[in-house]
C-alpha cells in the first residue's frame, strides 16, 4: 500500500516546510505518531505525532481503512481459492477415507486400534506418534496395515495421509509393563539420599561435604563468602552460564 504523503507546517521543528513521503503509522515509546522514511534529515527519520495534528490524523485514517480494505480483498481472495481446491479435494479425500475404513475393518478381533497422529516428516516421509488406550507406544510396539493417501493430480506426493495401524493387547501390556517399571525405578532413585562425590571427604571442621570452603572457620563462613568461593572455583574450571 501506498504510503502517507505529508506536507510539514511550521510547527514541526526540523522537518517544517518539508514534504515527508512514505509514512506509515507506528507507535514510539506510547506515543501514535507516523514515521516518514524520507526524506531523511540530518540522519534521522522524521516521526510527528498525529493526535495533536488534524490533518495528518485524517490521512492515517484514511490510510488504516485503505490497509483494512485491501486486507479483507485479500482474506476473499484467499477464501475463494481456498473454496476451489476443497472442491477439487474432497473426492479425493473421500477416496482415501474410504480406503482407510476398509482397512480398519481388517483388525483382529481384540487388538486395539491405534491412533497416528502426524508431528512432521523426514526427507517427505510422515513421521507418526502412535497412541493406544491413552499410552504412547513406539513404532516396532504396532502392525501399520496401510497408510492410504489423497495426491492431486499431476502432484509428486501426497496432500493428505492416513495411517491404519493396530496394538495386540499383549504387546500393550508389555508396553504398559515397561512404562511402570520405568516409573518405579525414577521414585526409587529419586527417594536415595544424595551421595557426596567419589574421593570426597566430610570436612574435618564442620562435618559437611563443603569442600573446604569453610577454611576451618564453618562460623565465620557467610553466604557472600560462599558464593565468592563458588563463583572462583567455577571461573577456574571454565564454567559459564
Amino acid at each position: 500500500m501506498q504510503g502517507i504523503t505529508y506536507k510539514a507546517g511550521s510547527d514541526c521543528g526540523k522537518a517544517a516546510g518539508k514534504t515527508l513521503t512514505s509514512g506509515y503509522p507506528a507507535i514510539l515509546n506510547g506515543i501514535e505518531v507516523v514515521e516518514f522514511l524520507a526524506p531523511i534529515i540530518q540522519g534521522r527519520k522524521m516521526a510527528l505525532k498525529y493526535a495533536t495534528r488534524p490533518d495528518l490524523a485524517a490521512l492515517v485514517a484514511e490510510y488504516k481503512a485503505g490497509a483494512a480494505a485491501e486486507e479483507a480483498e485479500r482474506q476473499a481472495r484467499w477464501a475463494a481459492e481456498r473454496a476451489a481446491q476443497d472442491a477439487i479435494d474432497a473426492p479425493l479425500i473421500a477416496a482415501m477415507d474410504a480406503e482407510a475404513a476398509a482397512l480398519r475393518a481388517t483388525i483382529p478381533a481384540g487388538s486395539i486400534a491405534v491412533e497416528c497422529r502426524q508431528t512432521g516428516d523426514l526427507d517427505g516421509d510422515p513421521i507418526y506418534r502412535y497412541e493406544a488406550d491413552g499410552v504412547e507406544v513406539g513404532w516396532q510396539d504396532v502392525v501399520i496395515l496401510g497408510r492410504p493417501c489423497a495426491v492431486r493430480p499431476g502432484a509428486l506426493g501426497a496432500f493428505a495421509e492416513r495411517c491404519v495401524a493396530y496394538i495386540t493387547p499383549a504387546k500393550l501390556a508389555e508396553v504398559k509393563d515397561k512404562i511402570a517399571a520405568k516409573a518405579a525405578k525414577r521414585a526409587e532413585d529419586a527417594a536415595k539420599p544424595r551421595q557426596p562425590e567419589s574421593g570426597v571427604k566430610p570436612c574435618p571442621y564442620c562435618g559437611t561435604y563443603c569442600y573446604g570452603d569453610c577454611g576451618g572457620k564453618p562460623g565465620d563462613q557467610t553466604e557472600d563468602d560462599r558464593e565468592m568461593r563458588t563463583a572462583i572455583s567455577e571461573a577456574n574450571y571454565g564454567i559459564n552460564d
